[in-house]
């Protein structure tokens, strides 16, 4: 499994992957957020490499979310963004 990337595409808009510290996150306990307005997702840098990913994954799947405008909740983020991070790993499609 490979270092994120620095940028990725969704719904044809290029989003910022900055890894940031724990202090640059709100005091809520999370380890990664999206902006869509700003086009960016911030990952907690100090995390394992495969935890950084299926929360790439669960960003992701906010962003495609806010795009096609089906209002997920988090509990559907989270159950989404987990089983296809499972999905790619299970079957080796996650080649990064």
């Amino acid at each position: 499994m490979k270092h994120l990337p620095e940028k990725i595409l969704i719904a044809g808009m290029d989003y910022k992957i900055i890894q940031c510290k724990r202090s640059d996150f709100d005091e809520d306990g999370r380890i990664a957020e999206i902006d869509c307005m700003n086009l960016e997702i911030k990952i907690l840098k100090t995390l394992a490499l495969p935890v950084k990913w299926g929360s790439l994954l669960h960003e992701v799947t906010h962003a495609v979310s806010v795009n096609a405008d089906i209002k997920l909740t988090e509990s559907q983020v989270v159950a989404l963004g987990n089983g296809l991070y499972q999905v790619l790993i299970d079957n080796d499609l996650m080649k990064i």
